[in-house]
């Protein structure tokens, strides 16, 4: 029942994508960046809606780092670095796939 409900909402999310919650510093290469989603109010009191916004579970991606990968419910699909554009910032759009419970 559930289900019914908030898959049809993720599809929308992952194609219209998702707010960023913090700044990232982008790599060379294009690359998919762990993160989880959050609705919580207070996390997302400094935005002007109730859009649920896209925290990075680490900011260090190391292949050792796995337990970063234990919290994440999304990969965010972040572009390569440009001289134009060296970070993502915070608010910023990105598209994201759903790995996990959210």
């Amino acid at each position: 029942m559930i289900e019914d409900i908030f898959l049809p909402f993720l599809e929308i999310l992952s194609q219209l994508g998702l707010p960023l919650a913090e700044q990232i510093r982008l790599d060379l290469r294009p690359e998919y960046r762990r993160a989880w989603l959050s609705t919580d109010e207070k996390l997302s009191a400094d935005t002007d809606t109730n859009v649920p916004l896209a925290f990075c579970t680490s900011h260090n991606q190391l292949s050792s780092f796995i337990l970063s990968t234990r919290g994440a419910n999304l990969l965010l699909k972040l572009p390569s670095k440009t001289e134009s554009q060296q970070f993502l910032k915070s608010g910023d759009i990105v598209s994201a796939l759903v790995i996990g419970y959210l």
